[in-house]
């Protein structure tokens, strides 16, 4: 049954470069729509994994704790209260609820997914810094707008996969 996790896992890897690019050239999805086929793909192997038992149903208080950290970490410092949920809480979210188990060794995927999280972020925005205070010029990465988010999370996601 691990088959599930590695379907939801490849409808997750589908959408990386997809939403990687947009926010890298755009730093916009443009609209919450893009979300809903991934969600309607996914709903019903997430509910088939937990009737079957192939996901715990322990890893669902831990999709919930997830969620409410994006929320505390993400809505509250941005102060997008009130406002519509920016791509990259929406991103983090959607990963959180479906991304339950690594199909390929079993394991809870939130354990490894934040490991990598924290520093691919980190990674993101010092190389963004570094370059702006080095490279002073046309071609310097910008800020201005926010740093692409949904690349470092794709690419935590993809690590998670692979290395653990």
């Amino acid at each position: 049954m691990i088959a599930l996790a590695l379907v939801t896992a490849l409808s997750f890897l589908v959408y990386c470069p997809i939403i990687c690019y947009l926010d890298w050239k755009y730093r916009d999805i443009f609209s919450h729509k893009l979300w809903l086929p991934l969600i309607a793909f996914n709903i019903p192997l997430l509910l088939a994994g937990y009737a079957t038992g192939t996901y715990p149903p322990t890893l669902a208080l831990i999709s919930g704790i997830g969620i409410i950290l994006w929320i505390v970490l993400i809505g509250i410092s941005l102060g997008w209260l009130g406002k519509r949920p920016n791509e990259d809480f929406v991103w983090l979210c959607l990963i959180s609820i479906f991304m339950v188990v690594n199909p390929f060794n079993g394991q809870p995927f939130m354990s490894m997914f934040s490991f990598f999280l924290v520093g691919m972020t980190a990674a993101a925005y010092w190389a963004v810094f570094v370059d702006n205070v080095v490279r002073k010029h046309v071609l310097s990465l910008r800020m201005e707008n926010g740093i692409p988010y949904l690349i470092p999370i794709s690419c935590a996601l993809i690590l998670a996969l692979v290395v653990s």
